[in-house]
């Protein structure tokens, strides 16, 4: 895969935490063996290793971990997983015994991950919008399904932009199989009415908050929705913004 056309520098100062979360040891491998220096607006910031917001505006106090049923498994673009805004991170900090993650290959699988669809392929679905490809192969699940119901308990997440997600879902042939997974719209309209305070498009944490919501874990979804918000608005403060009125993906 080319390098991304955007690199990321980020001063890192560590807080104790209970738990390392997977993506952090992705970022921190990646970061081990990247060629280049990663840049990006607000470079000079010093922020926390772990919530990546600036030290002053540290979020780390109000990550509790919880338990989810469902096991997630974060496939991050290499242009998303260093991005301090980020929410797709919360997951993993929430529900550290429940997440894996692992780096987007288009052709082929990491390791990891391959491991992954080897051994767990046939109790995954991948959490995405029904599109007229899968629509046409039938390869996919109906909204409001109960997921463990149907002995489906890995849920596969794509963390990058929404054009970025749909070239990882429809470009890598090595996913084929599995079924995709849309949230019903009654579920959004109710989640949304309850929970968001913006009318811009959807983050990552956001959009597993709801799915949990929608498969009746009110109270991790409560958690993991508790914690974007923190972050969010920690994530707007930093950047001199005290309200919520940009999207965090």
């Amino acid at each position: 895969m080319a390098p991304p056309k955007r690199h990321y520098t980020i001063s890192i100062f560590t807080r104790n935490t209970s738990q390392v979360s997977s993506v952090h040891l992705l970022r921190e491998s990646l970061r081990a063996t990247s060629p280049r220096p990663f840049i990006a607006r607000g470079a000079n910031a010093k922020r926390c290793d772990r919530c990546l917001i600036a030290l002053e505006h540290c979020v780390c106090a109000t990550l509790t971990e919880q338990t989810s049923p469902l096991q997630f498994v974060l496939l991050y673009h290499i242009s998303e997983i260093f991005k301090p805004t980020n929410s797709g991170r919360l997951i993993a900090d929430i529900f550290p015994d429940q997440t894996q993650a692992f780096l987007w290959h288009r052709t082929t699988p990491c390791d990891g991950f391959q491991q992954f669809l080897t051994r767990h392929a046939h109790e995954a679905v991948i959490l995405y919008p029904l599109t007229e490809a899968r629509s046409s192969s039938q390869c996919y699940i109906e909204p409001a399904t109960q997921l463990l119901g149907i002995n489906k308990r890995f849920v596969i997440v794509l963390d990058a932009s929404w054009r970025q997600a749909s070239k990882m879902l429809h470009q890598s042939r090595y996913m084929d199989s599995i079924p995709s997974y849309g949230i019903h719209p009654n579920s959004q309209r109710t989640f949304l009415a309850r929970h968001a305070k913006h009318d811009h498009q959807l983050a990552t944490a956001e959009v597993v908050a709801m799915l949990l919501h929608e498969q009746q874990a009110e109270a991790p979804s409560l958690a993991l929705q508790h914690a974007y918000q923190a972050f969010n608005q920690a994530s707007l403060t930093t950047r001199g913004r005290h309200h919520i009125s940009v999207a965090i993906t």
